[in-house]
């Protein structure tokens, strides 16, 4: 966490005024649920679930935070984002349809 922090500070020093509750406690909240909470329940999913369903998983992660970005802040997709999508969506395919070994 300290690392991260510093480097926010050092990133972004300019709109740096002041540090007070708010900013401290959003860092904060940032790096530890998405830090460690979600790479927790990452890793237990993987654990848990075969490897298609686990990867699948993974792979859609993206797709769905392109459109929950658009729904919820109206931010509209460009040319860019289209094609990760694709590609992301070719990857979920080549996992989906790979040749079985026998």
């Amino acid at each position: 966490m300290i690392p991260i922090a510093l480097v926010a500070v050092a990133w972004d020093w300019r709109n740096v005024d002041e540090l007070n509750f708010w900013p401290v406690m959003s860092l904060a909240y940032n790096m530890l649920v998405t830090g460690i909470i979600c790479y927790w329940a990452y890793f237990k999913v993987v654990q848990m679930l075969p490897v298609v369903a686990s990867t699948v998983g993974t792979l859609m992660v993206p797709v769905i935070g392109v459109f929950s970005n658009e729904l919820v802040f109206g931010v509209t997709p460009h040319l860019v984002d289209y094609t990760a999508l694709v590609c992301v969506g070719a990857a979920v395919f080549l996992v989906v349809v790979r040749p079985r070994r026998g």
